[in-house]
């Protein structure tokens, strides 16, 4: 049976989720341009493509790979195992003897 402070603490885990993902596609969305704004110049473009171009594909891989990391943190959630929900009912206890 879950108590009032893991039901609060759950709803925030979720939010501070969901704010990181919105940021996170913004960042993708920025990355996508740049990409095809990269590709439109051909006088970068070597055989294997320009360092720019390198540097924004590490950047988009390292982002698909945070954005899955954080679907897995959004169903611990679900699961009550999370431990951004932990950290919340710390904080919420913290705010509540000050």
């Amino acid at each position: 049976m879950a108590t009032e402070l893991d039901r609060i603490a759950k709803k925030q885990a979720k939010q501070r989720i969901d704010k990181a993902q919105k940021k996170l596609s913004i960042e993708r969305h920025n990355l996508k341009a740049a990409q095809k704004a990269n590709k439109a110049d051909p006088e970068e473009q070597g055989w294997f493509g320009s360092k720019r171009s390198k540097s924004i594909g590490k950047k988009i891989r390292k982002n698909e790979k945070t954005d899955a990391w954080m679907d897995k943190q959004y169903a611990k959630v679900d699961e009550g195992k999370s431990i951004i929900t932990d950290l919340e009912k710390k904080d919420i206890i913290e705010k509540e003897c000050l």
